[in-house]
């Protein structure tokens, strides 16, 4: 009687398969949620650190996802840390902030819908090791205006990216719009953006690549990629898995 009841339960399914008029279909996976940026965002971020090269430079990529004009630009800011080295007495790294404005008056006052924005700490170097994409914007030479750091400081600021950092870009009102964090930054506790995992180290000359589509779920570890060949001005060709 065991026998005839574990059979029965196997026999009984086959047979409706069999006799249903539905056919039986592989179901495709599902498309991963965009979750599309409505506002300007960090789009790749390069940095060929002075620890890691002889002939180190930096440069950062800002993108307009939107569908509208974004105004204002040199009013936004960036937070980023930045190396003081006066040897042999001083070595230290501090947290500073800067609007996207320069001492040469070139960063465009305007980012029109689908445009980028990509600033560069040394225009040798730059244009030396980096190929650019055909999109549209503006690529230029970034020495920015300190607004605020955390501590004394004097001096300009060559723009030069560490190898772990958090970026922070704020829109004209002060408002915080896009956080990157990556080479294993630290946060500290407790968290003004808890959620935001960092991305890991990235090597020498890869970048760190937002996911096609300006993917932002705000962690970094999942918007963004390891990009084995950066070209600024470029649209990432890598969508979210």
């Amino acid at each position: 009687m065991k026998s005839l009841v574990r059979y029965a339960l196997p026999i009984l399914l086959w047979a409706g398969l069999m006799f249903s008029s539905c056919d039986l279909t592989t179901l495709p996976p599902s498309p991963a949620d965009l979750r599309p940026a409505n506002h300007l965002v960090i789009n790749e971020v390069f940095t060929l650190s002075p620890d890691a090269s002889p002939n180190p430079y930096t440069w950062i990529e800002f993108y307009n996802p939107t569908s509208d004009r974004i105004g204002g630009l040199n009013q936004w800011s960036l937070t980023f840390s930045h190396r003081v080295v006066f040897p042999p007495f001083i070595d230290t790294t501090l947290r500073v902030t800067a609007n996207l404005d320069s001492f040469f008056d070139n960063i465009p006052d305007t980012l029109e819908a689908g445009q980028f924005l990509v600033l560069f700490g040394d225009s040798i170097s730059f244009y030396s090791h980096t190929n650019l994409g055909p999109g549209k914007g503006r690529v230029t030479i970034f020495v920015p205006f300190v607004v605020s750091a955390d501590s004394t400081f004097y001096g300009d600021v060559q723009f030069q990216l560490q190898d772990r950092d958090e970026l922070i870009l704020k829109d004209p009102s002060g408002n915080v719009v896009d956080v990157v964090r990556y080479g294993g930054f630290v946060p500290p506790s407790p968290d003004p953006f808890a959620g935001n995992e960092a991305a890991g180290p990235i090597p020498q000359w890869s970048s760190l690549s937002r996911y096609a589509g300006a993917y932002s779920t705000g962690s970094t570890a999942n918007d963004f990629y390891i990009e084995s060949k950066p070209i600024p001005m470029w649209y990432s060709q890598l969508n979210h898995p």
